[in-house]
C-alpha cells in the first residue's frame, strides 16, 4: 500500500515520534531558514493535547508539539481542508502554547519564544506566496515588538504559482508533501536529498503498524466523505447552502470516524484523542452506536 505523507496520521508517524525526530528536525531547519535563526541542534517531542484550564474553553489538539534546545515552543499543523478558519484558529493554538508555558507565581520573563507552522492543502484567499511569516509589528515603522510569537504558512497549491527552486530545501520539502507533485519530480528529489529519503523510507514503515494504518485509513476515508459533502454543498450554489453543508459535512465527517474507530477496536484514548473528545462524549456516541 502506497501512502500519502500529507495525511496527518502518516505525517506524525514520520514526524512525531520521539525515535524519528531527526525527520521533524529536517523539515523544523529548512522552514525557518527563512528567519535567518540558527539550525536547532535538538527538540523534545511533547504532549499533543493542551487541556483547558477554564471551564468552557475549547481546548487544543496539535499534530506536532515540540521544545527545541533553545526553549523554543513549536507547534506543526497540517491541514487538508479549508474550513474558513485557520488564522485565528493557528492564532488560537499557538497563543495557548504561550500562556501555558507559566505556572502561577512564574515571572513573564520565564516565557520563551512560540512558533506556529501550518502546513496547508489549499490556499488562502490573500497573498501568492506559498511561505508567509508573520509577527508582531509596529503597523508604520515595522518595529518588531517582541519575537516572542511568529506564525508561518506554507500554502502548497501555490508552490507552482511561484518559481521553483530544486536548490531550495524548503522548496524540496513541499514538493514531496504535495500530491500535486509528479512522479519524476519527486523520484528526483529522493534522489537529490538524502534527509528527505531517509523520511520517505520512514513512511514505508507504517505499513507494519496495524493500528496506525488502520487510522490512516479512516483519515483518509474521512478527507474522501469530506470533500464529497463539500462538492454536494456546492452544487446548491449559495452561500447559505455552503455554509450549512461544511458544518453539516464537518459533523457527519467526525461521527463516521468515530464510528469506524469503535468497530476497529483502537483505543479509547486514542479515539478521544483523534476527534478531540472528552470520555462522556464517547461514552454517550458508543451508547447511540450500540442501537443503530
Amino acid at each position: 500500500m502506497k501512502f500519502r505523507l500529507l495525511n496527518d496520521v502518516a505525517f506524525h508517524f514520520v514526524f512525531g515520534r520521539a525515535s524519528r525526530k531527526y525527520n521533524l528536525l529536517n523539515l523544523l531547519n529548512a522552514i525557518l531558514t527563512k528567519t535567518g535563526q540558527e539550525p536547532i541542534q535538538d527538540l523534545e517531542l511533547q504532549e499533543t493535547t493542551l487541556d483547558a484550564e477554564i471551564v468552557g474553553l475549547k481546548s487544543c489538539r496539535l499534530d506536532i508539539r515540540a521544545i527545541t534546545s533553545e526553549s523554543h515552543h513549536i507547534n506543526v499543523e497540517v491541514q487538508l481542508m479549508n474550513r474558513r478558519d485557520m488564522e485565528k484558529r493557528s492564532l488560537y493554538y499557538s497563543s495557548r502554547l504561550y500562556t501555558t508555558q507559566l505556572n502561577r507565581g512564574e515571572n513573564y520573563r520565564e516565557l520563551n519564544k512560540t512558533i506556529a507552522i501550518n502546513i496547508l492543502d489549499f490556499a488562502r484567499p490573500t497573498g501568492t506566496k506559498f511561505h508567509s511569516i508573520y509577527k508582531l509589528l509596529e503597523i508604520e515603522t515595522g518595529e518588531q515588538l517582541t519575537d516572542a510569537l511568529e506564525i508561518h504558512f506554507l500554502e502548497l497549491p501555490r508552490l507552482k504559482e511561484n518559481p521553483m527552486n530544486f536548490d531550495c530545501p524548503l522548496t524540496r520539502w513541499m514538493m514531496v508533501l504535495s500530491d500535486d507533485t509528479d512522479h519524476k519530480d519527486r523520484e528526483a528529489i529522493l534522489m537529490q536529498d538524502e534527509d528527505i529519503r531517509r523520511a520517505y523510507e520512514d513512511l514505508g514503515r507504517l505499513s507494519a503498524d496495524k493500528d496506525t494504518q488502520r487510522l490512516y485509513e479512516i483519515r483518509e476515508d474521512a478527507a474522501r466523505d469530506y470533500r464529497s459533502g463539500m462538492d454536494d454543498a456546492r452544487q446548491e450554489g449559495l452561500e447559505q447552502g455552503l455554509e450549512k453543508g461544511r458544518q453539516e459535512g464537518s459533523l457527519q465527517e467526525k461521527l463516521r470516524m468515530v464510528k469506524r474507530m469503535l468497530a476497529e477496536g483502537l483505543d479509547e484514548e486514542l479515539i478521544k484523542k483523534t476527534a478531540e473528545l472528552t470520555q462522556a462524549e464517547l461514552d454517550e456516541l458508543k451508547q447511540a452506536f450500540s442501537t443503530d
